[in-house]
């Protein structure tokens, strides 16, 4: 439960629009931050990457679209969910070789997703970190953010092509 202070906040970024601009100028500063302690570290691979890279543009040269069947109310547009990513993901990931993990960590205050894709028989692998930042401080907020970043993390690191306009639940905004 969100204390009195931050409801407040809350309340106030949403009203005033100079406290709003200056709530994205403060994360994206944590953003600029975060990003120069890790460096190049927010893609990361194996000493060599040549196994999982043969797998993986195999695997992209037989990859289908995944189906937008999930509807956005707010665009009055379709999209592929999460469920949709990885049924066509798994179609071809273990034909190739290919296993996909995620995890989350926490890093001051922040919650991240990591993405790791991994190539069984080299045993190379490439690993992505996605930060999650809900609108909303709740359970709901995290988990609707954990899912849109998982699959936006699959479709990345994969490059399954897919329609998207449903950020809006990850914003807050209702769908």
């Amino acid at each position: 439960m969100m204390s009195e202070e931050n409801t407040e906040k809350i309340e106030e970024v949403v009203t005033n629009p100079e406290q709003t601009i200056k709530a994205l100028e403060k994360i994206i500063d944590e953003l600029n931050e975060e990003l120069e302690r890790k460096g190049d570290s927010w893609a990361e691979t194996s000493d060599t990457i040549k196994g999982v890279a043969t797998a993986l543009s195999k695997f992209q040269g037989e990859m289908e679209f995944a189906k937008a069947s999930q509807t956005n109310p707010h665009f009055k547009s379709k999209f592929a969910g999460l469920p949709e990513t990885v049924e066509a993901a798994n179609k071809l990931l273990g034909k190739h070789g290919l296993a996909i993990a995620q995890t989350t960590k926490p890093i001051n205050g922040r919650m991240y997703l990591i993405t790791r894709l991994m190539h069984g028989a080299s045993g190379q692998w490439i690993r992505g970190w996605w930060p999650m930042m809900p609108k909303q401080q709740s359970q709901q907020a995290l988990a609707s953010e954990h899912t849109y970043a998982r699959r936006q993390a699959i479709q990345g690191v994969l490059m399954i092509p897919a329609a998207d306009d449903d950020a809006e639940a990850a914003e807050g905004r209702n769908i």
